[in-house]
């Protein structure tokens, strides 16, 4: 899994139990022996947040030090794993821990969620999802946003869009860039492009 760095030269990483954050720090804080000092942040933990430990997966930071992750979480009782994807929003009260916002996790038809969720400026996450309908026995697949509170779909498979690629962005202007492939044939293949959507038409590029 690569690191991911922000703004302000804090990297971000993830450890086989935690998710930790590593910024720039004082001269009491940890030192790697080449004059460089860290501060560490504790994002997320498997034993205390109830995480699998080997979970964590890619992830990405805006400029506010706001971190969205995939990873998986034990259920109560025990059972299967239940991926998701959450937002360790900054921390404001001192206390060196992040609090946790959950975006979307499986259950209510969520059968995969994209690997590699990306966050602006104001918290939204952009991801990748396929929904399986209980109702018509097909799978459908959708780039979707969301803040904790709400879900919403920006490009869903049917008429225009087959498939999707696995790494959306969402910039700090609302608007969700993505890989997708055309139900247009050309040549001897469906037709893939970049395309971009906030609230009108799709804009292909």
């Amino acid at each position: 899994m690569n690191p991911s760095r922000s703004r302000n030269s804090s990297i971000l990483f993830a450890a086989a139990l935690s998710l930790l954050l590593a910024s720039p720090g004082r001269t009491d804080d940890h030192d790697f022996g080449r004059g460089e000092k860290y501060r560490f942040t504790k994002v997320a933990d498997s034993f205390e947040d109830g995480f699998d430990p080997f979970s964590f997966e890619c992830l990405s930071m805006n400029s506010h030090g706001d971190i969205a992750f995939r990873t998986a979480r034990v259920p109560e009782g025990g059972g299967s794993l239940i991926q998701g994807i959450y937002r360790a929003d900054r921390d404001d009260d001192g206390r060196n821990r992040r609090r946790l916002t959950t975006i979307a996790e499986f259950g209510g038809g969520f059968d995969f969620l994209g690997r590699i969720p990306s966050i602006n400026d104001d918290g939204e996450v952009a991801f990748a999802v396929s929904q399986f309908s209980f109702q018509t026995g097909v799978e459908g697949k959708s780039i979707m946003r969301g803040d904790g509170r709400r879900l919403s779909i920006v490009a869903r498979a049917g008429e225009h869009f087959s498939n999707f690629g696995f790494e959306p962005t969402i910039n700090d202007a609302d608007v969700v860039a993505f890989k997708a492939e055309t139900n247009e044939i050309d040549t001897f293949d469906f037709e893939n492009g970049l395309f971009s959507r906030r609230l009108g038409p799709v804009t292909t590029y």
